[in-house]
């Protein structure tokens, strides 16, 4: 539908593939009909330039017609009186002529002749109609197919989204439930008892240690949760392939059990970190009567 009113697409519409793709298609399909409607426009002004052309012919200029001229035999057929010397004598009487009944000149004016005039006229006049109806059923069902493919175009694209997002959810939702050490055992209290360091801060540096595979990383605590204090800056190992990768200046909420030294709980990113903060500290309370059942 964009393609057709000219309307600027939403923000992200382009980066699907498959709907750029769909929306190119429908510009290059209502440029081409724009293309054709001006050809058939054209095509009808000059029709209706000619039919205005023929008319003109057929209609004879006004003024009065022709008059007709008289038959033969009707003129005066009278002949002067000849004069002799002495004494006048009439001529003599010319035979009359047989005369012929004078045909009228009625069918052969201006009038019938603008008849076929007009009968010309009428056929260009309904060959306009005919033309301008097919071309407003072809722009119907122009304008009807790009909005159909539109609506399709934008149909599939979201749903291939809505599908894609809910993919990715169930797999993080799994990740997140199969991880033996992962935030989700966060939830529970035991996890806290056991816990040997959980606390929040800023990422100071990372360090890569070379021939081990793991990043030195190097924490400015402002917030404590187990123990309730210590340090102001710690220092943990982590894998280099570890998600989420921490960089300098990165917010972060660790945790790390009683008997390991790389944290099994890591949060980035300001709605995760709430979110563990809320869990972590509605725990600590049943946690500090728990024993560890791992033997901490």
């Amino acid at each position: 539908m964009a393609a057709i009113t000219g309307e600027p697409l939403p923000e992200g519409a382009l980066d699907d593939a498959g709907f750029a793709a769909e929306h190119r298609s429908a510009l290059a399909d209502v440029a081409l009909l724009r293309e054709q409607l001006g050809l058939i426009g054209e095509a009808l002004a000059a029709s209706g330039r000619t039919v205005n052309d023929t008319e003109a012919e057929a209609v004879p200029p006004p003024g009065r017609p022709k008059a007709a001229r008289p038959a033969s035999g009707t003129e005066d057929t009278a002949r002067p009186v000849q004069e002799t010397g002495t004494e006048t004598r009439p001529a003599p009487a010319p035979t009359p002529p047989v005369r012929s009944v004078p045909t009228r000149s009625v069918p052969t004016r201006s009038v019938p002749a603008r008849a076929p005039g007009r009968r010309r006229r009428r056929v260009p006049a309904l060959a306009f109609g005919t033309l301008a109806a097919a071309v407003a059923a072809t722009l119907v069902m122009g304008l009807g197919w790009l909005i159909s493919q539109s609506g399709m175009g934008i149909g599939v694209s979201s749903g291939d989204n809505a599908s894609s997002a809910k993919h990715e959810d169930g797999g993080r939702a799994d990740s997140e439930a199969d991880s033996g050490a992962g935030s989700g055992n966060a939830l529970s209290p035991p996890y806290v008892a056991c816990a040997r360091l959980i606390v929040e801060g800023t990422v100071a540096s990372v360090e890569p240690v070379p021939g081990t595979g793991q990043n030195r990383i190097t924490l400015d605590v402002d917030r404590y949760y187990k123990p309730a204090k210590g340090e102001d800056e710690i220092v943990f190992p982590l894998e280099e392939g570890a998600d989420p990768r921490l960089r300098k200046g990165e917010r972060v909420l660790i945790g790390i059990p009683h008997d390991e030294a790389v944290p099994d709980l890591v949060a980035t990113g300001k709605e995760e970190i709430a979110r563990e903060r809320a869990l972590i500290t509605e725990a600590l309370p049943t946690a500090d009567g728990l024993p560890c059942e791992d033997g901490g």
